[in-house]
C-alpha cells in the first residue's frame, strides 16, 4: 500500500496535527516538526514523546505496565523469536479454534463494506487484522511489540498499512474510521481500559462501529494479569467513556484446554453454553 493513499489519515501523536513528507523521505509533523521514520514501504514508526501512564492498580498490573514501558523505550528490531504469544499456528488447538470463531463472529456482526477503512489498535501477530483486511478497502495494523509486528508484516495483505505505536496514542485522525477492532486488550485495569476505550471511540467516524471484547468476571477461572468485567462493569466503563449506543453479546463457553480436535470445538461450545458462563462479552459500539 502506498503512503499517498493513506497519508491524510496520519497525525502526530503529541498534538494531533497532520504529517507531511520530509526531504529525507520520512514524515514530519506540520506543527511541531517532529520526524517519523519508515521501517519499510508500508510500515511506519510513530511514537509520542512520552509513554502514557496506565495508573495501574495492582502489583501485577504495574509489572505489566513496566514491561510495556520498556517496549516503548526499546528500538525496533526485525528479529522474531522462534515462538511467541499470538502466533496462531503454534498455539493450542483450543486457542486456535477460539480466535477463528471470534473473528468469524465479528465478521458476521459487522458485515463490513468493501470500501471501508478499518484499524486494529492492538493487532499483535495479525490474527484478526490479516483476516478482516480481506473484507475492507484499507486496514491499519497498530502495535508496539516489534516481533509481533514483524510476524504480521510478513503475512500481510496488500491493502494493509503498519504502524508501530502505543495504543493509548494511536497516530490516526479523529473520526475517520468505519471500523475499529480491539480484542483481548481491555484487560489491564479500569483506568487503562477507560483510556483505551476513549481512544477507540475517538477514531470512529459518525455511524462507524467498533468491536471490543471483555473477559467475563463470571468465567470459571481468573488471572492476576487480566481485569475481568461483569455486564454491570461494562456499563459503568461505557458510561464513563461517553458511549451510549452499544450492544453486548456473550461469546465462547467451552474451556479451551478441553479442545483436542478442531471439529469438536463448535459442538462442545454449544453444549457448554447450556450450563457454563461465557468466557468473553463481545461489544459492538456505534458512534453517534
Amino acid at each position: 500500500m502506498k503512503i499517498e493513499e493513506i497519508q491524510d489519515l496520519l497525525v502526530c501523536p503529541d498534538d494531533g496535527q497532520g504529517l507531511s513528507s520530509a526531504i529525507d523521505g520520512s514524515l514530519s509533523c506540520v506543527s511541531c516538526g517532529k520526524n517519523f521514520k519508515y521501517i519499510d514501504k508500508s510500515f511506519l514508526e510513530i511514537l509520542p514523546l512520552k509513554f502514557s501512564d496506565w495508573d495501574a492498580d495492582s502489583a501485577r498490573m504495574r509489572e505489566i505496565e513496566g514491561a510495556y514501558r520498556n517496549m516503548f523505550q526499546s528500538s525496533f528490531s526485525w528479529g522474531v523469536p522462534s515462538h511467541m504469544w499470538g502466533e496462531l499456528d503454534k498455539a493450542s488447538m483450543g486457542y486456535q479454534c477460539f480466535v477463528r470463531a471470534e473473528r468469524r463472529k465479528i465478521l458476521n456482526m459487522l458485515k463490513p463494506a468493501k470500501d471501508s477503512i478499518a484499524v486494529d489498535v492492538s493487532a499483535c501477530a495479525g490474527n484478526y487484522s490479516c483476516f478482516l483486511a480481506e473484507y475492507v478497502k484499507v486496514m491499519f495494523h497498530c502495535d508496539l511489540h516489534s516481533p509481533s509486528l514483524v510476524y504480521a508484516y510478513r503475512h500481510k495483505r496488500d491493502n494493509m498499512f503498519f504502524l508501530r505505536s502505543p495504543y493509548h496514542n494511536i497516530p490516526l485522525k479523529n473520526a475517520a474510521f468505519d471500523y475499529v477492532f480491539c480484542t483481548d486488550t481491555i484487560i489491564r485495569g479500569f483506568s487503562h481500559d477507560l483510556k483505551l476505550l476513549s481512544e477507540i471511540y475517538r477514531l470512529l467516524k459518525k455511524g462507524g462501529k467498533a468491536v471490543v471484547d471483555f473477559h467475563n468476571k463470571n468465567w470459571i477461572t481468573s488471572s492476576e494479569s487480566v481485569r475481568f468485567y461483569s455486564p454491570a462493569d461494562i456499563e459503568v466503563l461505557m458510561r464513563m467513556a461517553g458511549i451510549d449506543n452499544y450492544s453486548v453479546t456473550p461469546f465462547g463457553y467451552v474451556p479451551l484446554k478441553t479442545i483436542i480436535h478442531k471439529a469438536s470445538y463448535e459442538i462442545l461450545d454449544n453444549i457448554c453454553g447450556f450450563f457454563l458462563p461465557c468466557q468473553r462479552n463481545l461489544v459492538v459500539i456505534i458512534k453517534e
